[in-house]
């Protein structure tokens, strides 16, 4: 049986947006075409402030996300603006509560910002109440090779 810990960290995101004013625009409304393609791929969580590390990953795939953390996965959609300045992103799962946030894509690393308990949307990069700081790398095992429209991530290994 999985601790309470391992699953609010899977849902983290989801969870913290509870709180959360809706955006007034629907998010996920975006054409595939507007999401960046750099940001397309599996990422790694190697860091989400205040909650352990625990293999987390997310995929992007056209509008589409999946947050995985070993078992259980969350899917939804995701919408980018790239004219803001920082880039925003808005996220909406099924169920929960729509959540804006900011990212920041350097290389191999992604940076999001999401609202937790905050009645607006994150402004800058540091650190506050109300939000949370998440950090991904690329995962190295997808590197180069790009997820299924589904957001299902590419098979590992063998041919």
């Amino acid at each position: 049986m999985k601790s309470a810990t391992g699953f609010a960290s899977a849902v983290s995101l989801i969870l913290l947006a509870s709180c959360a004013r809706p955006p007034a625009a629907k998010p996920g409304t975006a054409a595939p075409a507007a999401v960046p393609a750099a940001i397309e791929g599996t990422w790694r969580e190697i860091r989400n402030e205040n909650q352990p590390v625990t293999g987390k990953t997310w995929t992007f795939a056209g509008n589409r996300v999946s947050i995985r953390d070993h078992e259980t996965a969350y899917t939804g959609t995701f919408s980018t603006d790239d004219t803001r300045d920082p880039k925003t992103i808005d996220f909406a799962f099924e169920g929960y509560p729509a959540n804006q946030g900011i990212y920041l894509l350097t290389g191999a690393l992604l940076t999001l910002k999401v609202r937790n308990t905050a009645a607006e949307r994150a402004k800058n990069f540091g650190i506050e109440n109300g939000y949370t700081l998440i950090l991904c790398e690329r995962a190295k095992e997808n590197a180069g090779k790009r997820p299924a429209a589904d957001g299902t991530p590419p098979a590992r290994g063998g041919r």
